[in-house]
Protein backbone atom coordinates (compact mmCIF):
# COMPACT_ATOMS: atom_id res chain seq x y z
CA UNK A 1 0.00 0.00 0.00
CA UNK A 2 1.53 3.37 -1.07
CA UNK A 3 1.42 6.05 1.47
CA UNK A 4 -1.62 8.32 -0.10
CA UNK A 5 -3.63 5.05 -0.06
CA UNK A 6 -2.96 4.81 3.77
CA UNK A 7 -3.59 8.67 4.28
CA UNK A 8 -7.00 8.40 2.26
CA UNK A 9 -8.16 5.25 4.38
CA UNK A 10 -7.24 6.86 7.56
CA UNK A 11 -9.65 10.24 6.12
CA UNK A 12 -12.29 7.31 5.16
CA UNK A 13 -12.01 5.65 8.93
CA UNK A 14 -12.33 9.38 10.45
CA UNK A 15 -15.34 10.35 8.13
CA UNK A 16 -17.27 7.27 8.55
CA UNK A 17 -17.13 7.36 12.06
CA UNK A 18 -17.92 11.18 12.06
CA UNK A 19 -20.61 9.91 9.90
CA UNK A 20 -22.03 6.77 12.06
CA UNK A 21 -22.02 8.82 15.24
CA UNK A 22 -23.66 11.88 13.66
CA UNK A 23 -20.21 14.70 14.43
CA UNK A 24 -19.82 16.93 12.15
CA UNK A 25 -16.41 16.19 10.68
CA UNK A 26 -16.00 20.01 10.21
CA UNK A 27 -15.47 20.54 13.47
CA UNK A 28 -12.23 22.61 14.68
CA UNK A 29 -11.24 19.50 16.62
CA UNK A 30 -11.68 16.72 14.66
CA UNK A 31 -11.08 18.77 10.99
CA UNK A 32 -7.22 17.50 11.19
CA UNK A 33 -7.66 13.82 12.67
CA UNK A 34 -7.59 11.89 9.75
CA UNK A 35 -3.87 13.69 9.09
CA UNK A 36 -3.10 13.11 12.28
CA UNK A 37 -3.74 9.60 12.57
CA UNK A 38 -2.11 8.65 9.62
CA UNK A 39 1.00 10.84 10.89
CA UNK A 40 0.39 8.79 14.00
CA UNK A 41 0.75 5.06 11.77
CA UNK A 42 3.01 5.65 9.43
CA UNK A 43 5.67 7.31 11.73
CA UNK A 44 5.22 5.82 15.47
CA UNK A 45 2.81 3.05 16.23
CA UNK A 46 3.96 1.21 13.24
CA UNK A 47 7.17 1.98 12.69
CA UNK A 48 9.10 -1.15 13.78
CA UNK A 49 7.75 -2.38 10.42
CA UNK A 50 10.23 0.31 8.67
CA UNK A 51 13.41 -0.99 10.71
CA UNK A 52 15.27 -3.48 10.75
CA UNK A 53 16.38 -5.27 14.38
CA UNK A 54 19.85 -5.68 12.73
CA UNK A 55 20.79 -2.38 12.57
CA UNK A 56 21.18 -2.53 16.19
CA UNK A 57 23.47 -5.32 16.75
CA UNK A 58 26.42 -3.33 17.70
CA UNK A 59 29.08 -5.34 19.46
CA UNK A 60 31.91 -4.30 21.85
CA UNK A 61 34.88 -6.36 23.60
CA UNK A 62 34.58 -7.10 27.29
CA UNK A 63 37.78 -6.49 29.05
CA UNK A 64 37.40 -9.94 31.31
CA UNK A 65 36.34 -13.47 30.25
CA UNK A 66 34.60 -14.16 33.07
CA UNK A 67 30.96 -15.65 33.98
CA UNK A 68 29.12 -12.49 32.46
CA UNK A 69 25.65 -12.42 33.24
CA UNK A 70 23.24 -9.01 32.30
CA UNK A 71 19.74 -7.90 33.70
CA UNK A 72 17.80 -5.27 31.92
CA UNK A 73 15.04 -3.58 33.49
CA UNK A 74 11.92 -1.36 32.72
CA UNK A 75 12.58 -1.48 29.04
CA UNK A 76 9.32 0.60 27.89
CA UNK A 77 7.33 -1.38 25.54
CA UNK A 78 4.94 0.59 23.68
CA UNK A 79 2.59 -1.41 21.16
CA UNK A 80 -0.56 -2.61 19.38
CA UNK A 81 -2.83 -5.24 19.73
CA UNK A 82 -3.33 -7.26 16.39
CA UNK A 83 -6.62 -8.42 17.13
CA UNK A 84 -8.35 -4.90 17.90
CA UNK A 85 -5.86 -2.34 16.84
CA UNK A 86 -5.47 -0.88 20.66
CA UNK A 87 -2.45 0.12 22.31
CA UNK A 88 -1.12 -2.40 24.51
CA UNK A 89 1.96 -1.16 27.13
CA UNK A 90 4.48 -1.86 30.08
CA UNK A 91 7.73 -3.04 30.64
CA UNK A 92 10.10 -5.78 29.58
CA UNK A 93 13.19 -7.52 31.37
CA UNK A 94 15.95 -8.97 29.59
CA UNK A 95 18.14 -11.51 31.57
CA UNK A 96 21.45 -13.40 29.84
CA UNK A 97 24.65 -14.75 30.18
CA UNK A 98 27.41 -14.36 27.60
CA UNK A 99 29.20 -16.80 26.76
CA UNK A 100 32.98 -16.57 27.52
CA UNK A 101 35.13 -14.55 25.31
CA UNK A 102 31.47 -13.38 23.57
CA UNK A 103 31.35 -9.82 22.60
CA UNK A 104 28.62 -7.74 24.32
CA UNK A 105 25.87 -5.64 23.14
CA UNK A 106 25.67 -1.98 23.99
CA UNK A 107 22.86 -1.31 26.43
CA UNK A 108 21.39 0.79 24.38
CA UNK A 109 20.45 -1.71 22.08
CA UNK A 110 18.67 -3.42 23.83
CA UNK A 111 15.86 -0.80 24.15
CA UNK A 112 16.05 0.12 20.29
CA UNK A 113 15.76 -3.96 19.80
CA UNK A 114 12.68 -3.79 21.95
CA UNK A 115 11.21 -0.99 20.55
CA UNK A 116 11.68 -2.14 17.00
CA UNK A 117 9.37 -5.24 17.89
CA UNK A 118 7.34 -3.71 19.83
CA UNK A 119 6.14 -0.86 17.16
CA UNK A 120 4.23 -3.48 15.30
CA UNK A 121 0.77 -5.43 15.12
CA UNK A 122 1.15 -7.62 18.29
CA UNK A 123 0.17 -10.32 20.14
CA UNK A 124 2.31 -9.97 23.86
CA UNK A 125 2.99 -13.76 23.62
CA UNK A 126 4.87 -13.54 20.27
CA UNK A 127 6.09 -9.90 20.98
CA UNK A 128 8.12 -11.32 23.83
CA UNK A 129 9.09 -14.56 21.68
CA UNK A 130 10.21 -12.25 18.86
CA UNK A 131 13.04 -10.55 21.16
CA UNK A 132 14.21 -13.45 22.91
CA UNK A 133 14.88 -15.08 19.71
CA UNK A 134 16.20 -12.44 18.03
CA UNK A 135 18.68 -11.89 20.64
CA UNK A 136 19.29 -15.38 21.20
CA UNK A 137 20.42 -16.29 17.25
CA UNK A 138 22.53 -12.67 17.22
CA UNK A 139 24.29 -12.46 20.56
CA UNK A 140 27.21 -15.03 21.57
CA UNK A 141 24.72 -16.38 24.79
CA UNK A 142 24.51 -19.30 26.79
CA UNK A 143 20.70 -18.34 27.63
CA UNK A 144 18.45 -15.89 27.58
CA UNK A 145 15.32 -14.71 29.73
CA UNK A 146 12.75 -12.16 28.95
CA UNK A 147 9.91 -10.55 30.68
CA UNK A 148 7.03 -8.68 29.36
CA UNK A 149 4.30 -7.45 31.46
CA UNK A 150 1.79 -4.92 30.12
CA UNK A 151 -1.69 -3.57 30.72
CA UNK A 152 -4.19 -4.01 27.36
CA UNK A 153 -6.58 -1.26 26.93
CA UNK A 154 -8.21 -4.01 24.81
CA UNK A 155 -9.02 -5.97 27.98
CA UNK A 156 -9.37 -2.44 29.60
CA UNK A 157 -11.80 -0.65 27.37
CA UNK A 158 -13.97 -3.26 25.32
CA UNK A 159 -15.39 -6.79 26.51
CA UNK A 160 -14.59 -7.53 30.55
CA UNK A 161 -13.94 -3.40 31.31
CA UNK A 162 -11.18 -4.73 33.65
CA UNK A 163 -8.69 -1.35 33.49
CA UNK A 164 -6.39 -2.96 36.39
CA UNK A 165 -5.35 -6.06 34.16
CA UNK A 166 -1.63 -7.24 34.49
CA UNK A 167 -0.30 -9.94 31.43
CA UNK A 168 3.24 -11.49 32.30
CA UNK A 169 4.60 -13.14 29.69
CA UNK A 170 8.28 -15.13 30.08
CA UNK A 171 10.09 -16.54 27.52
CA UNK A 172 13.44 -18.77 28.73
CA UNK A 173 15.85 -20.30 25.75
CA UNK A 174 19.32 -22.03 26.16
CA UNK A 175 20.84 -23.60 29.03
CA UNK A 176 19.29 -21.30 31.88
CA UNK A 177 18.61 -22.69 35.45
CA UNK A 178 17.00 -21.02 38.74
CA UNK A 179 20.47 -20.79 40.02
CA UNK A 180 22.80 -18.68 37.76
Amino acid sequence: MKEKDLNKACRSLVENICKYSNIDKNDSNIKETPDRIYRMYKDELLIGYKRNPKDYIKLFDKKYNDKSIISIENIEVKSLCAHHLLPFFGEAKIELEYNENAKVLGLSKFYRIVDTFSRRLQLQENLTSEIANFLYDNLDIKWIKVELVATHTCVGLRGVNNTNNKTKTNVVIGEYNENN
